[in-house]
């Protein structure tokens, strides 16, 4: 990506904020706190709040290419950082916690009575959980790039087929950046890994689900809901896209090319506009719907 600033995505988005939980503390950013700070920026509307949940190998840290696109079309931003992972309280391994119940009292100590969840990768399995618990506090779903924790026979043994036993061996950037964006960008490769060596300080560490994830629960999801993965993803790619469609009624699919894992970083701009224009019409039709 020309003109990468590297310094900048790395503070940019820095979890410099802590909410105290009832049973943990979690590092967060808020564009509500920054918004004067930025004259192109209109000041939130208080009904449209994206809470963005980053993958396993990264943190609040990862969203540098989001927080001021999102917040200038007048939405706050939050992004933050699951236990044990950049700015939050470290994880407990005999008892994590339940990830989803963790993102409910974020949302309390806010004052958030809704959102959209916005999810990548195994944040999206944290936000499926969440929808599952409190369907009435999400106002849309977007997940990209995510296995979903899935409970499903068929649906595992699709994933089995697509990663060799060689495939844990590689690098994280070597399993979550695509091939065009490693050959094109080195500077990016260079700072996403940055950034993922400041994601996990306690190493590498995951909460629970409070729900089984499974086929017939997935019915049940009523919110607007857009899937997306990158054409070249090793995890998700666009066929088990199509089969996550499938058992989600009513749900959008977009495929980004020339991507991989983390189509929040490597194609930063395709991402944005999927999303943005996804939320927009989401409140539009709420709007609608309501009147």
């Amino acid at each position: 990506m020309a003109g990468l600033e590297e310094d900048n995505l790395l503070t940019a988005t820095a979890p410099d904020l802590i909410a105290t939980l009832p049973s943990t503390s979690l590092g967060y950013w808020d564009t509500a706190h920054r918004i004067k700070n930025s004259v192109h920026a209109r000041e939130p509307d208080s009904t449209a709040t994206i809470i963005l949940l980053h993958s396993g190998v990264q943190s609040a840290l990862a969203w540098g290419y989001q927080r001021d696109s999102f917040a200038r079309r007048g939405l706050r931003v939050i992004g933050y950082s699951r236990r044990g992972y950049a700015g939050s309280a470290p994880i407990d391994p005999d008892d994590p916690g339940v990830a989803a119940e963790d993102l409910r009292d974020l949302l309390d100590y806010l004052a958030i009575e809704s959102a959209h969840l916005v999810a990548i990768a195994h944040g999206g399995y944290f936000a499926l959980d969440f929808v599952l618990s409190w369907p009435e506090r999400v106002r849309s779903l977007s997940i990209t790039s995510s296995m979903m924790g899935i409970h499903d026979t068929e649906y595992q043994a699709v994933l089995e087929r697509l990663r060799p036993p060689c495939f844990e061996t590689l690098t994280h950037d070597m399993k979550e950046l695509g091939p065009s964006y490693r050959a094109s960008n080195p500077e990016g490769v260079k700072a996403w890994q940055s950034l993922a060596d400041q994601a996990r300080p306690g190493g590498s560490t995951s909460q629970s689900l409070g729900n089984e994830i499974n086929r017939q629960r997935l019915t049940q999801i009523a919110c607007p809901t857009l899937l997306m993965t990158g054409d070249a993803d090793l995890y998700a790619p666009p066929a088990v896209l199509r089969m996550q469609q499938s058992l989600i009624p009513g749900s959008s699919a977009v495929v980004i090319p020339e991507c991989g894992h983390c189509a929040n970083w490597e194609q930063p701009g395709a991402f944005n506009h999927h999303i943005l224009t996804f939320i927009e019409n989401s409140e539009r039709c709420r709007i609608k719907k309501d009147r």
